[in-house]
């Protein structure tokens, strides 16, 4: 089947050998009609004559043989194929950009990538659609994945060729009524100027409904510092922040979680040893994601070792350090070699080993030796592509089956595939029986969703109501109507906080030795199980899990960028930055991103300390809520 470019390219050419042919035809057939007479009157003549064939009518009687007579014919068709091809493309392009006027897109994408394609296969497919989206798209190139991935799923819809920074293609897109805008260019500044533009248009004709603009961005240092692009516009525009690898680690932790200890168990079992294999970028997603949620034990000799194979693994450990000092070993220091001061005695946050190696050419004596301090808990394979991906998990698997040869267990092995392509099919063709199959995209895109993660954010929200109102129980329809409120009017970064918070209750709850789907929340359902709330009861527990949750919370921080802010700073003298002190420092926190309670659990005062034991509290009561919103009884 040909493509569009090849059609269009072959009515071009098509068009130009007709009129090359009539243009021969006429000519050589009033040169017979002339007696084959080679002199400049008679050819300057026949020329002039087939010339006419193009625009002018000749008359019959001057069309003596068939070759002139069929020239007559095949020059108004050339001429008017090329008319057709100059001018229709032109007007049809006019129309689709009137008929935008009157009837806006439904998801208008800035940017026709394989990111745009797969959302909008999804968006078109989604079950909790009631009816078709209007998709209309805009790139700086033709033929783009988008138009490929709608043309595959049968789909019609609009992709025009322009620069999205142009205020003259957004207006001719009329990007400031689309009802949903995807900014999704694959460069996260040009992402930003696109997003401020659509967001003036927006401002700038209020008669419209609250449009959602979805922005890629992988660098949040960016973000935070356009943070006049996110500040709340009520009833105008709400951005949010998208990034495709950090959501779909999210998600994978979730859906393929680790064996995670309980309480009982956790002193004599060995830390959790994670094994990600492949250079992709939800490989590096992973493991500062994993740096950030498996947090087990409040004591950082005990925190999560991670081990990353992939050709030159150990320079892509570099980067990911210099990203995130909080990894860098450097700055946790060593015996004989000072670390960082301010971080003295919250590093490590992870542990981490690499093998620079092909894992598709993975030898036992090299798994064997990664496995030397602990055994792998889980591995998760993610390459660059599917194919390789694929290519990874089975050795990873061959491998192991040799290794459990020598009475060395395996452990479960996870294929993350993040092609659009593979996210269509539901079997696990390609993968061993035993691997796990992650479709990244099917997980981190759903169709009724108004922004990438929405259907995962249902318990973030309750964390967030929980911070607002403290007793999830007692929040009135009021107290839940600005806690939403303020949740759509909050920063990505203050979001990702509540996310962490609500994503880390599930290991609470293994170290409980329950689940959320098992956790008796009610006197109502009585049985084998306690109640979670006289779990919880226990000071001894307690105070585990609120040291545990204050390990989480440093880790998230530090993970983010924030800095910690000494005690021994004075609280009442001026700063260098010339922000006063207030109370809490809410300042220093919201503009300079310093915390005061970055510092180990015992250092913390009581006060500080009774936040975490409000947060393990109101685990229930947020379970509750949950449950109630995910059957629709909640409000």
């Amino acid at each position: 089947m040909l493509t569009p470019r090849q059609r269009a390219a072959l009515w071009r050419w098509g068009f130009l050998a007709l009129g090359l042919v009539a243009l021969l035809l006429g000519f050589f057939g009033f040169i017979a009609q002339s007696g084959w007479a080679w002199d400049r009157p008679h050819v300057h003549d026949a020329l002039f004559k087939t010339v006419q064939l193009f625009a002018l009518a000749v008359s019959v009687e001057h069309l003596e043989n068939p070759a002139t007579q069929l020239a007559s014919v095949l020059a108004p068709a050339a001429t008017a194929g090329t008319l057709w091809l100059a001018f229709f493309g032109r007007i049809l392009r006019r129309w689709q950009f009137f008929r935008l006027g009157w009837r806006p897109a439904d998801d208008l994408f800035l940017g026709c990538g394989e990111t745009a394609a797969a959302i909008a296969v999804r968006r078109n497919t989604g079950p909790a659609r009631g009816h078709a989206p209007r998709i209309v798209g805009l790139d700086v190139v033709t033929d783009t994945p988008l138009q490929r991935a709608l043309r595959e799923a049968g789909t019609r819809a609009p992709v025009f060729r322009g620069d999205a920074r142009s205020r003259d293609y957004l207006d001719a897109v009329n990007a400031g009524a689309a009802r949903r805008i995807w900014v999704l260019t694959g460069d996260d500044r040009r992402n930003i100027a696109i997003a401020r533009q659509v967001v003036a248009m927006r401002v700038a004709r209020s008669d419209r409904d609250e449009a959602v603009v979805v922005v890629g961005m992988r660098e949040p240092t960016l973000a935070r510092a356009q943070r006049d692009l996110w500040r709340p516009r009520p009833g105008v525009a709400r951005v949010e922040y998208f990034d495709l690898p950090r959501l779909a680690a999210r998600r994978l932790l979730q859906v393929h979680p680790p064996g995670y200890p309980t309480l009982d168990a956790a002193a004599a079992a060995p830390p959790l040893h994670l094994c990600v294999v492949g250079d992709s970028d939800y490989a590096s997603a992973l493991l500062v994601q994993a740096a950030m949620h498996c947090v087990c034990d409040d004591d950082p000799e005990r925190c999560v070792q991670l081990t990353w194979v992939a050709p030159e693994a150990g320079a892509r450990l570099a980067s990911l350090h210099r990203r995130h000092p909080a990894l860098n070993p450097a700055n946790a220091g060593a015996t004989g070699q000072p670390g960082d001061p301010v971080l003295a005695g919250l590093l490590p946050l992870a542990r981490f080993a690499t093998l620079d190696a092909d894992p598709a050419q993975l030898t036992p004596k090299q798994w064997l030796a990664l496995q030397a301090q602990a055994p792998f808990s889980k591995v998760y394979v993610t390459a660059s592509n599917d194919l390789l991906t694929r290519g990874a998990a089975l050795r990873v698997q061959a491998v192991q089956d040799v290794c459990a040869s020598l009475g060395r267990p395996g452990a479960p092995v996870v294929a993350c595939l993040h092609d659009r392509a593979s996210a269509t099919g539901l079997d696990n063709d390609g993968l061993a029986p035993t691997v796990a199959r992650f479709d990244a995209l099917s997980e981190c895109l759903a169709g009724g969703e108004a922004y990438p993660g929405e259907r995962s954010d249902v318990l973030a929200k309750v964390v967030h109501l929980a911070y607002e109102v403290g007793d999830v129980d007692a929040a009135t329809a009021q107290d839940r109507a600005r806690a939403d409120a303020r949740w759509a009017a909050e920063t990505d970064e203050f979001r990702w906080s509540s996310r962490a918070a609500a994503d880390h209750v599930g290991i609470k709850l293994a170290l409980l030795g329950v689940s959320s789907e098992t956790a008796r929340l009610d006197e109502a359902a009585r049985g084998t199980q306690p109640l979670l709330s006289a779990m919880l009861a226990d000071e001894a527990t307690m105070q585990r899990l609120m040291r545990i949750e204050h390990r989480r919370f440093v880790a998230e921080r530090l993970l983010e960028g924030w800095l910690p802010l000494p005690a021994t700073t004075p609280e009442a003298a001026d700063t260098p930055s010339g922000l006063a002190y207030d109370g809490e420092g809410l300042t220093q926190k919201t503009l300079l991103r310093l915390n005061r309670t970055l510092v180990a659990f015992d250092a913390l005062t009581d006060a500080q300390k009774q936040f975490d034991r409000r947060i393990i509290e109101a685990i229930p009561g947020c379970l509750r809520e949950a449950r109630r919103r995910s059957t629709g009884h909640g409000s």
